[in-house]
């Protein structure tokens, strides 16, 4: 018998179920991470945050294998990265969803190696980035700073807040600009806010 029992519909949703509930459960409130993975082209496309605590360092690592073990369950809905070293929880429209922490003895997942994929951004380059963008407020004000962005994505952030008082969790959109024809090891992301408001950050850039 597989990790893994049910039909194909409902399945990715029982299983996230299964992992939040059982992290809350042990103290880990963010077990998959809600950022949706794509191809590298398209990575920071869409990014969907969550009002929760980030994985939980102070745990030891997973040693039941479950996670292992649960990649090579054909009806199990969780997939291993071997590039990226991370397992991940497959959606029904064909995205991800990373898994931080073991389901059943909340134990971490490995060490991501994502970290190595991208270039390092010095501080000194930081603070060039920080004083080329510094002033900008709007969209208007960014693109005459800047100039045309290398990519544009729309809605690139989904934000979505926690529930309170059984009220529903509100979602918001912005649109995404990302230049990275201005630095050499940084690409500057702009999310640009329904209200107008821009929030500018920098992060390296890929390297594979």
């Amino acid at each position: 018998m597989g990790l893994c029992i049910g039909r194909q519909q409902g399945r990715t949703r029982r299983w996230w179920q299964r992992l939040v509930a059982v992290s809350r459960v042990n103290g880990v409130l963010r077990s998959p991470s809600p950022q949706l993975r794509r191809s590298d082209n398209q990575r920071s496309a869409i990014l969907i945050q969550a009002d929760m605590s980030m994985p939980r360092d102070d745990l030891p690592f997973c040693e039941c294998r479950w996670l292992e073990r649960a990649a090579h369950d054909q009806h199990c809905p969780v997939e291993f990265d071997p590039k990226l070293n991370e397992y991940n929880l497959k959606t029904t429209n064909g995205g991800s969803m990373r898994i931080y922490h073991c389901p059943f003895c909340s134990g971490r997942a490995p060490e991501s190696l994502r970290s190595q994929m991208f270039a390092v951004v010095s501080p000194e380059e930081t603070v060039r980035l920080h004083l080329l963008t510094k002033g900008i407020t709007n969209e208007a004000e960014l693109r005459a700073a800047l100039g045309e962005p290398t990519h544009i994505f729309e809605p690139g952030v989904v934000s979505i807040d926690a529930e309170v008082d059984g009220h529903a969790p509100e979602i918001r959109t912005a649109k995404s600009l990302r230049y990275d024809q201005h630095s050499e090891t940084a690409t500057i992301s702009a999310n640009v806010h329904r209200d107008g408001r821009v929030r500018i950050s920098f992060s390296g850039k890929y390297i594979g």
